[in-house]
C-alpha cells in the first residue's frame, strides 16, 4: 500500500468519524426528547409525589428512550478524533494537545450516558417512596447539566491551538475565538447547585437553554470546518 493511499483510507476515515457527530446530535434527540418525553426536563421545585407520577406515567418510554439515548452518544468521541488528526497537521505527529482534547471530548461522552442510568432508574421500581425517586433524579439531572467541565478545557484546548498557529495552517483564528467563547458560556452550568428557580436552574435559560444553543453551535460549526478541510485535503491528493 503507497503513501498516497494510506492518506486518503485515512482521510476518508476522518471524514466518517465527523460525521459520528451529527449521527449521535439526531440520536440523541431521538430517544431524550421524542421517545422518553424530557426535553423540557423537570422542575427543580417538581412536588414529590408529582414527580413520581411523572417517572411512572409511562416507564417504558423513558427506558427506550434513554437506552436510545446512551447507545448513540458514543459517536460524539468519533468527531473530536477527527478534530485531532486536524490538529495533528500543524501540531506534528507527538500532538500532545490533540491527545489532550481527544481525552477529554471522550470523557464528555460519559456525562451523557450516566445520567441516563439515573433518569431509567427513577422509574424502574414504583414501590420506591417519591423522596428516594426524586433524590435518584437530582442525580440524573444535575449532573446532565451541571458536569460541564471536560467539555470546557476541550474546547479551551482546541481554542489554544488554532490561536497560537499564527499562520492558520489548518483553522481559522476567527474558530479560535468561537471555541473560546462558546467554552465560556459553559460557565452558566456552574450555579444550577446554587439555585433551584430561574435562569441558572437546571431548567433555567441560562443554565440549560443557553448551554443547549452553545452545544449545537458548537457540533454545527465543527463539523462543518473539519469536514471542509476533508474535503479540500481529499481534492489536493487527487490533483
Amino acid at each position: 500500500m503507497n503513501e498516497k493511499h494510506q492518506t486518503l483510507m485515512s482521510l476518508k476515515n476522518q471524514m466518517l468519524c465527523v460525521w459520528g457527530g451529527p449521527f449521535a446530535a439526531v440520536g440523541w434527540f431521538l430517544g431524550f426528547f421524542l421517545i422518553a418525553g424530557l426535553l423540557p426536563p423537570i422542575s427543580p421545585n417538581m412536588p414529590v409525589e408529582e414527580l413520581k407520577a411523572f417517572y411512572l406515567k409511562d416507564p417504558t418510554a423513558i427506558f427506550i428512550g434513554v437506552c436510545v439515548m446512551m447507545f448513540m452518544t458514543p459517536p460524539f468521541a468519533l468527531m473530536y478524533s477527527a478534530i485531532a488528526e486536524q490538529i495533528k497537521r500543524f501540531e506534528g505527529p507527538q500532538s500532545v494537545m490533540a491527545n489532550a482534547q481527544l481525552v477529554l471530548g471522550s470523557l464528555m461522552v460519559l456525562f451523557f450516558i450516566l445520567p441516563g442510568f439515573n433518569l431509567g432508574i427513577a422509574a424502574f421500581r414504583p414501590e420506591r417512596s417519591a423522596a428516594e425517586i426524586q433524590t435518584i433524579s437530582d442525580g440524573a439531572w444535575l449532573p446532565f447539566v451541571s458536569a460541564f467541565q471536560t467539555t470546557f478545557w476541550t474546547w479551551i484546548i482546541i481554542a489554544i491551538v488554532i490561536l497560537r498557529d499564527r499562520q492558520q495552517t489548518v483553522f481559522p483564528r476567527w474558530l479560535g475565538h468561537f471555541n473560546l467563547w462558546v467554552a465560556m458560556s459553559l460557565l452558566f452550568c456552574a450555579f444550577t447547585f446554587f439555585t433551584k428557580t430561574g435562569p441558572f436552574a437546571w431548567d433555567g435559560a441560562a443554565a440549560l437553554w443557553i448551554v443547549v444553543v452553545t452545544f449545537q453551535a458548537w457540533f454545527i460549526v465543527m463539523f462543518w470546518m473539519v469536514r471542509k478541510n476533508i474535503l479540500e485535503q481529499i481534492r489536493q491528493l487527487n490533483n
